[in-house]
């Protein structure tokens, strides 16, 4: 449903991959899906402007570290 509603959003395939190997939730609340869609707006490509201590659902906060941790193991295999 992501790729229907939010077809431009950068981070789109990263989240979906981040939703498919996490085991916290099993469903987006409305809560989630409105702090991805604001993420997605307010957030850089890189994520460099990311601000932990706004008001982010923790699934966000999850995913930020998650994704931050994706790209460091991408740079040490490079």
């Amino acid at each position: 449903m992501l790729s229907v509603v939010l077809p431009d959003c950068p981070h789109l395939t990263a989240f979906q991959t981040f939703l498919k190997e996490q085991q916290d939730y099993k469903r987006l609340t409305l809560d989630q899906w409105q702090g991805f869609l604001r993420f997605c707006e307010e957030t850089l490509p890189d994520m460099s402007n990311f601000d932990e201590s706004q008001a982010w659902p923790l699934l966000m906060d999850n995913f930020v570290d998650w994704a931050k941790g994706q790209q460091k193991d991408t740079e040490m295999a490079s």
